[in-house]
């Protein structure tokens, strides 16, 4: 048995608030402040700023999101305004197709892969890791080397695997050559088998 609800023109006129965000509201806030100088064990009071500048960009205001992370970090050197403005550089770069724009995208990928790298824990050494297969405890492989990680360096992680997919994506747009897939998709191979798992 179906049963039919008529719905008034008022509720189909107002936005749901969880499937269509008004981010005409969120970008027209005041940005938050960041913290100058900016510190590496720090890098998680970033967020709330590239959440401004993620309102911005889905409110189509590219240029003041691009300008934002542009004037929070003229030395590119915090982990996500970096990395944020290297994801609104690859997105235009895969808009426009073009080559300076593509070229501008691997640079700034370049630079957010380069500062996560730097935020990412360091690796153990060799003869730590192949200890580390008999004694567990030493945390060097698997679960435990993750739980072992400060939250920043987790983060880092992830932006460390993020910049490297969207850098060899533009990469292969550049080069425009099957080829370039391939080796590419075995960088990402690489990392994938680095992983101390």
């Amino acid at each position: 048995m179906a049963i039919a609800v008529a719905a008034s023109p008022d509720s189909l006129a107002q936005p749901d608030s969880i499937t269509e965000p008004d981010n005409e509201k969120a970008a027209s806030k005041p940005p938050p402040l960041i913290k100058s100088p900016y510190s590496p064990k720090d890098a998680l009071d970033d967020i709330p700023g590239v959440a401004h500048a993620l309102d911005l960009f889905l409110a189509s205001k590219m240029v003041e999101s691009e300008e934002y992370c542009d004037k929070t970090d003229p030395k590119k050197e915090r982990l996500y305004m970096s990395t944020a403005y290297g994801i609104i550089q690859c997105v235009k770069a895969l808009m426009s197709y073009a080559d300076e724009d593509i070229l501008a995208g691997i640079k700034h990928t370049k630079q957010g892969n380069h500062i996560a790298i730097q935020h990412r824990k360091k690796a153990a050494s060799l003869t730590s890791r192949l200890a580390g297969y008999v004694v567990t405890s030493l945390n060097t492989t698997g679960v435990g080397f993750i739980k072992s990680m400060t939250p920043v360096e987790r983060h880092a992680e992830l932006v460390y695997a993020e910049s490297l997919f969207e850098k060899s994506l533009l990469g292969i747009v550049y080069s425009g050559d099957w080829l370039a897939f391939i080796k590419e998709a075995q960088v990402i191979q690489s990392y994938n088998t680095s992983l101390p798992c």
